[in-house]
């Protein structure tokens, strides 16, 4: 949050770019925004998942401002009228420039951070509407208006997509979401909600801890599936999981998460990672793979670690579900 409020209050504000695995806590932190920053500064959130993606751009910056609107109505209480629709359907980008210069005027001593969730969906937008024009405009309207600032948020850095991206958005700064440190983790083990008993072990957090590596998400998905299973047994009030207990509801977690699996291995990852991972799954080692791709891995994607030499998963969870894949 802090980092987002200086860069965004700087003279001269960077477009930024918020990313990370999915379900790390992107989307939530942007929703926080409002409350965590300063008060010049007013965040408006698009999520690009809920907007429509046509051939007809008018349709596109029609949703895109309906959103925009909800979220400065639902955040700060800010009546925006919509853009005109005469203008909108003739000249969508054009329309869509008056209308956020119109926005500035109804609050003349605020910056505006205009936050972009699934940004990659522009990638839709482009394809379905044969022009790069959509992200020319953001590109351009951020460097001309000051006072508005661009975040884009998603699970993919720039130069992992189309060659068109890096030339639009040279100059980015990058802000990645991580696994949550060791003891906010346990926090979020022991304390999911106010009052939750005491029925935990320290070995059996640490169990839950090998299994998600932190990762938020994984937490809460492993947590929900093990007080399903402990509410099933006689007395659970008085039941404290296990270490093997942990182990036993593996299986349960993958089917109850195989969502989020499914998107890591079909989404996240591309068919080069894909087989980088599967030669480490069947092979044990990534002999002749690019060391810029396993860096990326490592670094960027956070799905592999290096440990004495070797190749790991730094989420067992995620390696479970991908040796099922692999057969």
């Amino acid at each position: 949050f802090k980092q987002i409020e200086t860069s965004s209050l700087s003279s001269s504000p960077p477009i930024l770019l918020l990313y990370g695995g999915r379900r790390t806590g992107k989307t939530s932190s942007l929703k926080y925004l409002p409350r965590k920053v300063d008060s010049t500064l007013l965040p408006l959130l698009v999520d690009l998942q809920g907007c429509a993606i046509t051939q007809q751009l008018s349709t596109f910056v029609r949703e895109f401002c309906r959103l925009l609107r909800q979220s400065a109505s639902d955040n700060f209480g800010l009546r925006i009228a919509p853009p005109n629709d005469e203008e909108l359907e003739k000249d969508p980008l054009p329309a869509l420039q008056n209308w956020l210069r119109d926005i500035e005027n109804l609050k003349p001593h605020k910056r505006f951070l205009l936050c972009i969730d699934e940004y990659e969906r522009l990638d839709d937008v482009i394809e379905e509407t044969g022009s790069r024009a959509p992200l020319n405009f953001f590109r351009s309207f951020m460097q001309n208006n000051p006072r508005w600032i661009l975040l884009f948020s998603g699970s993919h850095t720039i130069d992992e997509l189309q060659s068109y991206w890096i030339d639009a958005l040279i100059g980015t700064q990058s802000i990645r979401m991580t696994y949550l440190k060791r003891e906010e983790a346990i926090d979020l083990i022991r304390k999911p909600v106010p009052d939750f008993p005491d029925i935990y072990s320290d070995e059996t957090v640490d169990r839950i801890l090998y299994w998600t590596n932190r990762q938020p998400y994984l937490i809460q998905l492993l947590a929900t599936v093990l007080v399903e299973v402990l509410n099933q047994r006689p007395n659970p009030r008085k039941q404290r999981p296990t270490p093997e207990d942990i182990d036993d509801i593996v299986p349960k977690v993958l089917e109850r998460g195989s969502t989020y699996f499914n998107e890591f291995w079909r989404r996240s990852m591309t068919a080069e990672q894909q087989q980088i991972l599967t030669q480490l799954m069947l092979d044990g080692n990534l002999d002749g793979v690019p060391k810029s791709q396993i860096r990326r891995l490592i670094r960027e994607k956070e799905v592999l670690r290096q440990t004495d030499g070797e190749h790991r998963f730094q989420v067992p969870l995620i390696e479970t579900y991908c040796r099922e894949q692999v057969g």
